[in-house]
């Protein structure tokens, strides 16, 4: 009896030790979305200099990627700023902008967004895996209702930070 009572104490023992915690796999290192701002330049009364200022979209935008049947905005949104994915089986991803003042309608009323980029996969972890960082991004956009883009970052490795931003 006392042999069963040390077998079970050992063995349970041990079954104990074996445990390894398990591994949780953070959002914050998966595969990083494309980050943007809107914003547009006013004339200072004042100074009689341009003033960067950020821009609350509050026209009615639909965000969708070239060939994708669903939406990625859900429409009468007010957006300042956006996190899209990338497309990781591809090295290229467009997005086009339809942008629709509700109060005065326009002909031209989307701009397509077009990012190049090279690929470059990353082992995370046991739990995570690997993840896709972009660590050089060509940006292209046409200009119907945008005036510009200014890139802030050629590369994308997280999206805690804005990529790019988006002039009108």
């Amino acid at each position: 009896m006392r042999a069963l009572i040390l077998l079970l104490i050992s063995g349970f023992t041990v079954s104990f030790f074996a445990c390894k915690k398990e591994d949780t796999c953070d959002s914050t290192l998966l595969t990083p979305d494309f980050v943007f701002e809107f914003y547009y330049d006013s004339l200072n009364v004042h100074t009689n200099k341009m003033d960067t200022i950020k821009f609350t979209l509050r026209d009615t935008l639909t965000i969708y990627g070239v060939g994708a049947k669903d939406s990625l905005t859900q429409k009468n949104t007010s957006i300042q700023i956006a996190k899209l994915p990338l497309n990781f089986s591809s090295s290229s991803t467009q997005y086009v902008f339809d942008i629709k003042n509700k109060g005065i309608p326009s002909i031209l009323t989307k701009d397509t967004l077009t990012m190049n980029y090279s690929l470059q996969r990353e082992f995370v972890s046991q739990a995570c895996g690997f993840k896709y960082v972009f660590p050089t991004v060509d940006y292209h956009s046409t200009q119907h209702r945008f005036q510009s883009i200014q890139v802030l970052q050629n590369e994308i490795l997280d999206d805690k930070t804005t990529h790019i931003r988006i002039f009108f």
